[in-house]
């Protein structure tokens, strides 16, 4: 968020940049927080009303907590509530579908691969860029997103070497170049 912000919204906007930085965790973990598809598939809408509504009552009133300190605590509690609600998210939805925490972790390791290999080549990039180049901001941002985009298809491709295809095919179904 440090070039992020300031490159696409202007110097305005910095006062951002702190609390998009602690809502950073949440939005990694956010596509595992909504597995409702899964205990709806299998028939535990029972589990599913019983974990939202405890979910939702600590995290309301975490939140509710953290509004009266500042917007970043408050963004600080969203995403330390999807760190402990996601795991359990994930090992009931694990439970309910009889898939052994190894197969959920397994099919989780190339996204996880996936984001290290991105975060760790923007960390370095974005020393290259500001530090030792000294970049103007968009030249920064492109400098980073771009060799992190690519270590992450590297990442994934050495883990999964069929994934590219595959998605290579729906993208091609998609716009109907095939």
């Amino acid at each position: 968020p440090d070039i992020l912000i300031p490159t696409l919204f202007g110097p305005g906007w910095e006062d951002a940049i702190e609390p998009a930085r602690a809502l950073s965790l949440f939005a990694l973990l956010a596509p595992l927080v909504s597995t409702a598809p899964v205990y709806i598939a299998a028939r535990r809408t029972d589990l599913l009303l019983k974990f939202t509504t405890v979910r939702t009552v600590i995290t309301v009133g975490a939140l509710f907590a953290a509004a009266h300190v500042s917007l970043t605590t408050v963004c600080r509690v969203e995403s330390l509530a999807a760190a402990v609600f996601v795991p359990i998210n994930v090992a009931l939805a694990a439970r309910i579908t009889g898939l052994r925490a190894r197969a959920v972790l397994s099919t989780l390791s190339v996204p996880i691969v996936g984001l290290t290999a991105f975060v760790a080549t923007a960390i370095g990039a974005r020393h290259l860029f500001e530090t030792v180049i000294g970049a103007p901001g968009l030249v920064s941002l492109i400098g980073i997103l771009t060799p992190s985009v690519i270590a992450t298809g590297v990442a994934v491709h050495a883990m999964k070497p069929h994934l590219i295809g595959e998605i290579r095919s729906i993208v091609s179904e998609s716009f109907g170049t095939r």
